[in-house]
């Protein structure tokens, strides 16, 4: 819909200027979910809402300028919008305030009163993060990264409102070779940047596998859960918000202890959550109330998951079951465990002992995968072979294992001709079936 000029009564002033037409345009990009992390914050779309404003600098005085408002709200209305300008030359600021307008117009949650309030504090920060942008881009000597977008929050909603500065790699899309449109919320000396896909290519030596830091880094986290274990480390954690108080300490996954060879993709380390407590003593009486508040707030949303109505009284055992499925501390006698997921015995049990221990008493070792004492007799093709081929005489071939201690008792008790072929290893013996 055009917003047309007001007072347009030919004994009017404003008759006399002359209108430019422009669109504000809604886009909505969207990335496949990867780490979300630091910068990468603003491509996260269920928590927070990012909005990029694309700024018009076309110089041409025939095409009419399209504005464009770069979104990751699937729910966001994408329709057009027609504006008019009393200049063809529009500036940044006058661009950015009218995004901002088409901003607080497609969202629904924050009130007139406190768009007004804050609508030039927003306008004055894209307007110099503007600066910002330019200047970290047509820099050549620091390596330093700057963010294309700044926070702003109201209660408990979150906007990421920025810069459109696109990622501009080549990519391919439909099995054409193009560039890639994602916006980046990064950029780096010498114009670079990059989206959530190519900034590997900006930070090359922070995604080769087996670096020597990453390894440090984890060898020293490694080594403080070792330690926290070994002596009997507790952490006492206590949580203003709902006036609670708990400990938490290492143990051994119990899995791993009793069956260590048959568990290599488990966890090797759980951490503990218990002596659950409450911590009213040293707050106000209407800190009390609001923590009590909060304190039933959560036990009825648990109630919620179960289906249970919140007129129902529970038994202690049921409120422990509940707690122990959703892993939440509800009564003092209850305990709770998480798995340590990063330490894992398939990735630490064969590296060095000085960088990755293995909690005492077990060694590597003892956790080993133990071969059987009894013979390990498989068949090793078992593809019907071609006839007079290398893999017809393997197939009617058997592998014995070395762990048997009399070999000759064993070969006698088969009626076998004993051969020695030079392709195989000393810790195996051929036979082949007597014709």
């Amino acid at each position: 819909m055009a917003l047309i000029p007001k007072n347009t009564s030919p004994h009017h002033k404003s008759t006399l200027k002359k209108y430019f037409p422009f669109l504000i345009d809604t886009k909505i990009f969207h990335v496949t979910r990867h780490d979300l992390q630091g910068h990468n914050k603003f491509y996260e779309n269920h928590r927070s809402k990012t909005f990029l404003f694309e700024i018009d600098r076309s110089t041409s005085r025939t095409n009419p300028k399209t504005l464009r408002l770069h979104t990751n709200d699937p729910r966001v209305n994408t329709s057009p919008k027609q504006l008019f300008s009393t200049s063809h030359s529009m500036n940044d600021k006058y661009q950015i305030s009218k995004l901002l307008t088409h901003f607080f117009h497609l969202q629904r949650v924050i009130p007139k009163r406190t768009q007004h309030k804050y609508f030039n504090r927003i306008r004055t920060l894209l307007m110099s993060r503007i600066t910002i942008i330019k200047n970290r881009a047509t820099s050549t000597r620091s390596n330093r990264t700057t963010k294309t977008f700044v926070n702003f929050t109201y209660k408990k909603y979150r906007f990421h409102l920025g810069i459109f500065v696109p990622c501009n790699h080549p990519t391919v899309e439909n099995r054409r070779f193009t560039t890639c449109t994602i916006p980046s919320p990064i950029i780096l000396s010498n114009n670079r940047r990059g989206c959530l896909e190519h900034q590997k290519l900006l930070f090359p030596e922070n995604f080769l596998r087996g670096n020597q830091m990453d390894i440090d880094q984890q060898s020293e986290a490694y080594k403080q859960i070792c330690r926290n274990y070994t002596e009997h480390h507790f952490k006492h954690v206590t949580s203003h918000r709902l006036g609670i108080s708990y400990t938490t300490e290492y143990a051994i996954n119990t899995k791993y202890v009793r069956h260590p060879q048959h568990h290599y993709d488990k966890c090797m380390y759980r951490k503990l959550f218990l002596h659950y407590r409450f911590s009213d003593t040293a707050y106000k009486p209407s800190t009390i109330r609001k923590q009590v508040v909060r304190r039933t707030r959560r036990l009825h949303r648990l109630m919620t998951l179960e289906n249970i109505s919140r007129d129902e009284t529970l038994t202690p055992e049921q409120w422990i079951n509940l707690g122990q499925k959703y892993r939440v501390l509800i009564t003092q006698e209850q305990l709770y465990y998480k798995l340590i997921p990063h330490i894992k015995t398939n990735r630490y049990l064969f590296k060095k002992d000085t960088s990755h221990p293995v909690a005492p008493p077990w060694t590597r070792d003892t956790h080993r995968q133990v071969h059987s004492a009894m013979p390990n007799i498989t068949w090793r093709s078992m593809i019907l072979p071609r006839p007079g081929s290398w893999s017809e005489y393997r197939s009617s071939h058997l592998y014995l294992n070395n762990y048997v201690n009399n070999r000759q008792q064993f070969i006698s008790s088969f009626n076998f001709d004993f051969h020695s072929h030079p392709l195989m290893l000393d810790s195996f013996i051929l036979f082949s079936l007597s014709t």
